[in-house]
């Protein structure tokens, strides 16, 4: 127990050497009964990793939190904000510094939480406040209902960043065509006027918005500016630690953070995605709103297929290189398991009369 609770340690457990329920039913009886005596002796396997929590305690309080951990058989620790008090300040290095001359002393490995909370690629909001292109950015669809025939129909476009596209369908059922409308929105991007063909339709609007509670994860200029802000930094100040004492850094439930209709999108994905899949993704965004659609679910496919790899290529990556470059590794918790559901979710739309 420690002196005080300002500082808490939430165990991590990493085994070395530790295999699945099947693994286990089928090692031999020799290969488990090794395993059993090397954590009954008195020199057990220093397999436990906590999680430990700043907020900016007094030295003697995460100095004396170390000695416990290092006394009850631990060989690594991860310094977590949660949240720092002085987050990427004076404090926060001060913290770092002292953690790591102690773990070196005691022969012990640390990671660092390279976020404030979460999720990693915020820096504590500093990444967003660089520029708001660096901000979330997603699609969102709106639906305007339309009988035909209107040789003047007309009618407003809800506001947003940018229009990235309309497409008029048939409604009832799964349309045979979609009728790509963007030459129809005025120049200001306010309206879109259309002669409508007999007939009921629906047109789909769909309208770019940002977020600046969450960094684009599909820019690697965000990206480049996070290792900045964090990475960067760290081993500007403790690059002697690097690789021995201090081994890696530990990332917390990145992605899009889309919620319900929201689909993740940046400036440059739609030309991305004519270069990587031959066509115009834009003349057929309802497709990804729509997966009753069958015959359009290829559409579906190649803008995940797009997304995933753009998303792989702009945040993991240049993280996983610049730690390999540095000898220290990328590790983390990826996703928040119980709303894995709602990664790529979709409600129901903004509908206009």
């Amino acid at each position: 127990m420690l002196r005080r609770m300002s500082t808490y340690v939430v165990p991590l457990v990493l085994l070395t050497g530790a295999m699945g329920g099947a693994a286990v039913a089928e090692a031999p009886a020799s290969a488990l009964a090794d395993l059993r005596a090397r954590f009954c002796s008195p020199e057990p396997p220093r397999s436990i990793g906590p999680l430990y929590w700043y907020h900016g305690e007094d030295d003697a309080d995460i100095l004396e939190g170390i000695d416990k951990m290092h006394e009850g058989g631990m060989g690594n620790f991860t310094i977590e904000s949660r949240p720092h008090s002085d987050y990427l300040g004076p404090k926060w290095w001060h913290d770092i510094e002292i953690s790591l001359d102690r773990a070196k002393q005691l022969g012990m490995q640390v990671y660092i939480f390279d976020e404030k909370w979460f999720p990693s690629g915020i820096a504590g909001g500093l990444v967003q406040a660089t520029s708001p292109r660096f901000w979330r950015h997603w699609l969102q669809e709106t639906t305007v209902p339309v009988d035909g025939p209107q040789a003047d129909f007309r009618c407003d476009v809800p506001e947003g960043e940018q229009v990235a596209g309309a497409v008029a369908v048939r409604r009832g059922g799964e349309p045979s065509e979609m009728l790509d409308l963007r030459e129809r929105v005025s120049r200001d991007g306010r309206s879109l006027a259309w002669p409508a063909p007999a007939g009921q339709w629906d047109v789909f609007v769909y309208t770019m918005h940002s977020d600046a509670g969450h960094h684009d994860v599909l820019n690697p200029e965000a990206t480049a500016r996070f290792i900045e802000l964090t990475h960067e930094e760290t081993y500007r100040r403790f690059k002697d630690y690097f690789g021995t004492t201090l081994v890696g850094f530990f990332m917390d439930e990145p992605g899009f953070y889309n919620g319900g209709g929201q689909w993740p999108w940046t400036y440059d994905l739609a030309a991305e995605f004519r270069a990587t899949k031959g066509y115009d993704l834009c003349a057929f965004l309802p497709a990804l709103t729509h997966p009753e659609w069958a015959s359009y679910r290829w559409v579906r496919y190649d803008y995940m297929d797009v997304l995933t790899r753009r998303y792989a290529a702009a945040f993991y990556k240049p993280i996983q290189d610049w730690c390999r470059a540095h000898g220290v590794v990328s590790m983390g918790h990826l996703i928040e398991h119980e709303s894995t559901h709602q990664g790529l979710g979709r409600a129901p739309a903004t509908r206009c009369a």
